[in-house]
């Protein structure tokens, strides 16, 4: 096998660095994600950047020799990416009532106004949602 040129090594470096990149902000992603508002913001941006490497990674690497696997790894990524994608839209759309649900359990001390801030929770993420669909139907 022959030895790598420094313009290989140069790209293959490259390549390693889009995928580690990529990890982080798929890594940032998730956890910004699960955290409480306003966190999710970061958990957006991040999907959006570790998406941006991620296709970065996928063109470099089909022009490098020895980084053509990482197709494949930075591919299933992208699939994970946009399940993470499928799973922030419902969090977009109901902002206002997660953030109010969110600021009423902060403000509650006792388990029957932690069962207040979810029956209103419910109920503006239900009315919130049938006027989405009302507005869809036309």
């Amino acid at each position: 096998m022959e030895a790598l040129t420094p313009d290989q090594r140069q790209q293959l470096t490259r390549v390693n660095r889009l995928v580690l990149g990529f990890g982080l902000g798929a890594l940032v992603a998730m956890i910004g994600l699960t955290l409480p508002l306003p966190w999710p913001v970061l958990g957006l941006v991040a999907l959006a950047g570790s998406a941006a490497l991620a296709i970065k990674g996928i063109a470099l690497a089909h022009r490098t020799p020895l980084a053509r696997g990482v197709v494949v790894y930075l591919s299933m990524g992208l699939a994970l990416l946009a399940m993470f994608t499928l799973y922030s839209i419902p969090l977009l759309l109901t902002w206002g009532e997660r953030w109010e649900y969110q600021q009423c359990l902060g403000q509650t001390q006792t388990i029957e106004g932690q069962d207040a801030c979810t029956d209103q929770y419910e109920k503006a993420t239900k009315s919130n949602w049938a006027n989405l669909i009302d507005q869809l139907r036309g």
